[in-house]
């Protein structure tokens, strides 16, 4: 009998009958309500689900078990169900997989029919739903308890109750829609990846007051005054972009898991604009819903647009796929990298420039030379109506405002020329740079050899260019540090760039003479502790190099570093610089220095790409434990 009815059950489930529908999902606050329809075109099901003016339509697939699915790809979220009560009825469950990577449900069930979003509570007046919305609507001055930023709280009257949105500094609550009846407020929105509920009661001093829950999560509590000048605090004005380190060591994998540097794409354009964003987030859909159609508009006029999708942990090939699935769903046609973890921390120390991260998304704004003239948090969303709009034209003025401005001729470039002659200390040759007309060109040339003949004719030769501190020299790109004189590698630690004037003793200020360096062991130790990292950082390249050579060197030669402050070192793999943390774990590996294995091991796992990566070959240098 069991055998007989698990085989009838699909045709006494039947199809999903079309029109609209009441739907709602099982939150810790209560049903979280929304209006849904279901069509069929072209033989094909799809079901639109309603928040006030929004309309999101996604496949409705049925199977002959009488299954339902409703796939959010984007999100990486979908409900499903099955189809009960001859096609009248769905019950099954929503579920997203979050930026954490872990999967949260919630029970969901519909019914076939037209019903109001919320049901009339027991003690409801009888007033007309639009009526007795005017008494709430306009703008409102809100508060989440234990949030110290104040949120503002928008609502209209419409034809049927209430609809409006919450703007946070991080972004807005997207679409709400509800009801205001006998003194009670409810509100909620779903769109495959939030699921918002407000339930609030009119106070007798005229505010409001009552509990708020998104998704899963335990509710909040929450109160409204009237306020026609509530505001959020300034976006522009909650995160400042530093100069420091530089792009080129801020990275992110593309398509093909290869590593691409911000600097990469700024080259050649005359602005960069990069959103800081991730799939899961519903308020980065909503302004790359914006950004990627500008992208493309101002992309011949030279803006460069970067998206750094943080995603969840430990997965990078699902990260690119949902940044693929993101990029497709707006057709953009900028470039997207992969860039980290879906953690505001971490995502602000995978960067290194960023003094904290307010929000996703933040887009930042660079002129040509990479300086940073704008970073703006958060984003207010379509459902915030003009509010939105006056968003926009701020940010587009800003952009139009960045594609404007000249860059001033790169000081790195003039550095380099004014040198003449640089060493690269990884690969011993010397680089002569000089001018010819309006370029510059260099010739790299084998330094003097004690195991064989020196090479005569040039190794390389070419032109170098230049974008801010970022040089282009041949094949190789390099950031230059003005301060110290030296060019970096970003992608390896022992590659650089020192003027063969002076040698390869630490220097940091803005004098130019051979007595401007450090070359006393003493002095070199001591700056491993100095309140300039830039010091820190050159006095650990150089103590390094120095105990690693006077290993090999001849007896009589005067080592510059005393091999027992190796261990000064250890310190500095923990430094708040990731520079200093990435030097300092190159210097471990170079010393195999046995005692620095287990804050290597952390710091192979840092977000910082350049430290992630001195931190496995140092690792890799030590061997098995």
């Amino acid at each position: 009998m069991q055998t007989l009815l698990a085989l009838l059950a699909p045709a006494l489930a039947g199809e999903p009958v079309p029109g609209p529908w009441h739907a709602v999902l099982a939150g810790p606050l209560g049903d979280v309500p929304f209006e849904l329809s279901i069509e069929t075109r072209g033989g094909a099901r799809f079901a639109t689900i309603h928040n006030g003016a929004e309309r999101i339509e996604r496949p409705l697939e049925v199977g002959a078990d009488g299954s339902a699915r409703i796939v959010f790809p984007h999100y990486d979220a979908w409900i499903a169900a099955r189809v009960a009560e001859e096609g009248r009825a769905l019950e099954g469950v929503w579920t997203r997989r979050g930026s954490d990577g872990h999967e949260r449900t919630l029970p969901f069930r519909a019914r076939a029919g037209a019903a109001p979003r919320f049901q009339p509570a027991a003690d409801d007046d009888g007033a007309g739903a639009a009526a007795a919305a005017t008494i709430v609507a306009g703008r409102w001055s809100l508060e989440f308890d234990g949030e110290p930023d104040p949120a503002v709280l928008i609502l209209a009257a419409t034809e049927d109750g209430v609809a409006g949105t919450v703007l946070t500094g991080t972004g807005d609550h997207r679409f709400l829609a509800g009801a205001f009846r006998s003194g009670r407020l409810r509100l909620s929105c779903f769109d495959g990846a939030h699921a918002y509920l407000y339930d609030a009661r009119l106070q007798a001093d005229g505010s409001l007051a009552g509990r708020f829950a998104a998704g899963a999560r335990p509710e909040r509590a929450w109160s409204a005054r009237r306020d026609d000048d509530a505001a959020i605090p300034d976006p522009f004005a909650r995160a400042r972009w530093a100069s420091e380190p530089g792009l080129l060591w801020i990275e992110g994998l593309d398509a093909s898991g290869a590593p691409r540097s911000l600097a990469e794409a700024l080259r050649g354009a005359r602005a960069l604009v990069v959103q800081i964003a991730g799939s899961w987030c519903p308020n980065c859909h909503d302004e790359l819903a914006w950004l990627a159609p500008l992208a493309a508009e101002l992309a011949p006029r030279g803006l460069a647009t970067v998206t750094l999708g943080f995603e969840a942990a430990g997965d990078p090939e699902r990260g690119l796929r949902q940044l693929a699935r993101m990029r497709e769903r707006h057709g953009a046609t900028h470039a997207f990298l992969l860039a980290g973890v879906a953690d505001k921390r971490s995502a602000a120390a995978a960067l290194g420039t960023l003094d904290h991260l307010a929000a996703f998304p933040t887009l930042a704004i660079l002129g040509a030379d990479g300086a940073p003239l704008a970073v703006h948090s958060g984003f207010t969303g379509p459902a915030a109506g003009v509010e939105h709009e006056r968003a926009l034209r701020e940010l587009r003025a800003r952009i139009e405002a960045a594609l404007a401005r000249e860059a001033p001729p790169s000081a790195a470039l003039e550095l380099l020329v004014a040198e003449g002659l640089w060493r690269d200390e990884r690969d011993r040759t010397f680089l002569e740079l000089r001018r010819d007309g309006a370029q510059v060109r260099f010739i790299e040339r084998e330094m003097h050899r004690f195991d064989g003949p020196t090479r005569a004719e040039p190794l390389a030769e070419g032109t170098v260019e230049a974008q801010g501190d970022v040089l282009w020299i041949g094949a190789d790109a390099w950031q230059l540090d003005r301060r110290a004189q030296v060019a970096l590698d970003p992608r390896d630690l022992s590659h650089r760039l020192v003027p063969a004037a002076r040698g390869p003793f630490p220097r940091v200020g803005d004098g130019r003479s051979l007595a401007d360096a450090l070359d006393d062991p003493a002095a070199i130790v001591a700056g491993l502790a100095a309140p300039d990292p830039v010091l820190r950082r050159e006095c650990a390249w150089f103590l390094a190099t120095q105990i690693a050579l006077a290993s090999f060197l001849p007896p009589d030669y005067a080592p510059r570093a005393d091999p027992a402050s190796a261990s000064a070192l250890l310190p500095l793999l923990d430094d708040p610089d990731p520079l200093v943390r990435a030097t300092a774990c190159r210097g471990a590996g170079l010393l195999r220095l046995a005692s620095a294995r287990e804050p290597l091991a952390r710091n192979a796992e840092h977000p910082f790409p350049a430290v992630a990566r001195e931190a496995r070959r140092a690792l890799d240098a030590l061997g098995p434990r």
